[in-house]
């Protein structure tokens, strides 16, 4: 079972963040590329250097780079899904839809979580759809986040797979 998933961790500072969310993305059999973006301070210094290792211990691919548009013109997604607190908040359906387009229509959809407090910028949020959690009173961080996201878009893509093998 194979997807066109990319998973970008980006505006990142901790190095704890980066290797949680490493071990998440890495974890979980879904993204096919991990990206780090616009990473800074020891994450940059010291996190970075720690995932490369990682990733090739484990054989999966990691790619770096300065800011979200360029990951955005490198990978060339059919679909940016950035996951922020001021979004859309009807994960189910946004869900559903994901599944349509990597399942049938066998698109690349990029999802996008914010190593930071703050989120995103408005000039990196016009880069794609802004989504977010249905129940969530205030936001969890990052890893929280990608985990509920991830895992949730994995059990509806496995069910899919399921019920139409071919």
């Amino acid at each position: 079972m194979s997807f066109k998933v990319i998973v970008v961790l980006h505006n990142v500072h901790s190095v704890l963040r980066v290797m949680d969310m490493a071990r998440l993305v890495y974890g979980i059999p879904l993204a096919e590329m991990f990206i780090i973006s616009k990473a800074s301070g020891a994450a940059a210094q010291t996190g970075i250097p720690e995932v490369h290792k990682l990733a090739y211990r484990l054989g999966k691919p990691l790619l770096c780079v300065p800011d979200l548009e360029d990951a955005v013109s490198l990978m060339n997604p059919s679909e940016i899904l950035l996951v922020d607190p001021s979004g859309e908040r009807e994960l189910d359906r946004i869900l559903n839809n994901i599944v349509h387009k990597l399942s049938e229509s066998n698109e690349t959809v990029m999802i996008v979580f914010s190593g930071s407090d703050t989120y995103f910028t408005k000039q990196e949020k016009a880069l794609g759809k802004i989504v977010y959690f249905n129940n969530l009173d205030r936001p969890l961080g990052c890893i929280a986040e990608a985990a509920i996201f991830l895992h949730e878009l994995l059990k509806k893509l496995k069910k899919v797979h399921a019920d139409h093998p071919n």
